[in-house]
């Protein structure tokens, strides 16, 4: 049976809703036998993974998804980096997890001290149980606590219309991409474009900094994305062959909704089902066991 490989994922330590338990249990289910769980700006789910090194079913690389800026004629340009392979225990790798971390500890917080001013009768459990730290939004935090503890549907829904209204403006967190390339290459990793359909400049601008990334260190790019129409197949790879990037498969997997048919290492409609790619040949000769 072909076996599969999928880059690009995420656990309930961002924005998922599954464990790494579980996610590497559905990849073993969807025929995946090279994974990596890219969770958005922190690395904690490589401490997960790292029992699973000697299962003989699949083979798990560090990953995250990094989100940057790069500034290119005056313009902001925002984008996502995935990283793989680094070590966890690298220093400033570490450092700027922690600086992410600050961010969200004080959006949260301020979210927090505005509910509680402005809304007098508020479940205890909200207090009990929210989490300072998590990258998901305030109003998701508090619908599925309240889901949790079994609150009534027409209350959970008028309590978060309520309380989105005392929501902090975002504090963004980006890397200038440059220094996000660097960082990964320091930390013994390597860096890959993420979906690079979505970033929001024309097909000229975008080549103009793929070429540019390219020449600053950045390893690979995804050519094969569950967004991907099929002239962006093409497309993507003819670029990374003219910038000598190697190319990589990602699903962007998040979890399972009626909405989102994105299935873990198969994409939407089967469109991913890749068995191989050059960024997966290149992990594999490196090796590394963090």
């Amino acid at each position: 049976m072909e076996k599969y490989v999928d880059l690009h994922c995420h656990s309930k330590y961002s924005d998922g809703k599954y464990s790494v338990e579980k996610l590497i249990e559905l990849a073993k289910l969807n025929d995946v036998d090279f994974l990596s769980i890219t969770d958005h700006d922190n690395i904690d789910s490589a401490k997960d993974i790292i029992k699973y090194r000697n299962d003989g079913q699949i083979q798990l690389i560090n990953g995250i998804e990094l989100s940057t800026v790069f500034v290119m004629e005056g313009e902001e340009i925002y984008m996502h980096l995935l990283g793989y392979d680094y070590n966890p225990t690298d220093t400033q790798l570490l450092s700027e997890m922690e600086r992410y971390r600050c961010i969200l500890f004080e959006n949260n917080t301020i979210f927090l001290r505005r509910l509680r001013k402005n809304i007098s009768l508020i479940p205890s459990c909200i207090f009990e149980e929210f989490d300072l730290y998590s990258y998901k939004l305030g109003d998701t935090q508090i619908r599925e606590i309240l889901v949790k503890n079994k609150f009534d549907k027409n209350f959970i829904d008028s309590f978060v219309n309520k309380a989105k209204k005392f929501m902090p403006e975002y504090q963004g967190y980006e890397l200038d991409a440059k220094v996000a390339i660097e960082i990964l290459r320091k930390s013994g990793g390597i860096s890959v474009l993420a979906h690079p359909n979505k970033i929001k400049i024309s097909n000229t601008a975008k080549e103009e900094l793929i070429n540019i990334l390219a020449k600053t260190g950045l390893t690979g790019i995804e050519t094969y994305h569950s967004s991907f129409s099929s002239a962006d197949f093409g497309y993507f790879k003819y670029l990374a062959t003219k910038n000598q990037l190697l190319e990589s498969v990602g699903s962007d997997y998040h979890f399972d909704t009626i909405n989102d048919k994105i299935i873990l290492g198969k994409g939407i409609n089967n469109n991913l089902c890749q068995s191989d790619c050059s960024i997966k040949k290149l992990l594999l000769q490196r090796r590394r066991q963090w």
